[in-house]
């Protein structure tokens, strides 16, 4: 079975974790009707989809040096994605169902490996990451 996972989460963050887990591709759910049926028809014909920038983005990865991006936990990605919708750490918790220390320790860790020197600098970098900042 050829799986296609569409989402509404940034493409940039999550599309190689699901190709990597075993999709054939991967569209936003913010992208247009066509770019759906492109990627049924690309995996129907036994290749891999995502989005023309996502291929860009890798390629250009393989093909030379590109700044490195830390390796997140599946949970820092989604302490990560509440940051950038604006969340109070105990409102993490509480979507999370973890405590309001497990959260704070989630946030100190984003915040060595993005490089965040606040906490501003971190709800910054989180925007960034996660595509929220539209």
């Amino acid at each position: 079975m050829r799986v296609i996972v569409l989402s509404s989460l940034a493409e940039d963050l999550y599309a190689e974790r699901a190709l990597k887990s075993g999709a054939y591709g991967f569209v936003s759910k913010s992208a247009l009707t066509a770019s759906l049926l492109d990627a049924v028809d690309t995996v129907l014909a036994g290749r891999v989809y995502v989005s023309p920038a996502m291929r860009e983005s890798l390629l250009r990865r393989v093909g030379g040096p590109a700044p490195a991006r830390p390796d997140l936990s599946p949970r820092e990605l989604e302490v990560l994605r509440l940051v950038a919708a604006g969340r109070s750490t105990r409102e993490i918790a509480d979507t999370l169902n973890r405590s309001v220390k497990t959260i704070e320790t989630h946030k100190q860790a984003l915040k060595v490996k993005l490089g965040a020197d606040s906490p501003a600098q971190l709800v910054r970098m989180a925007l960034q990451w996660t595509g929220e900042a539209r």
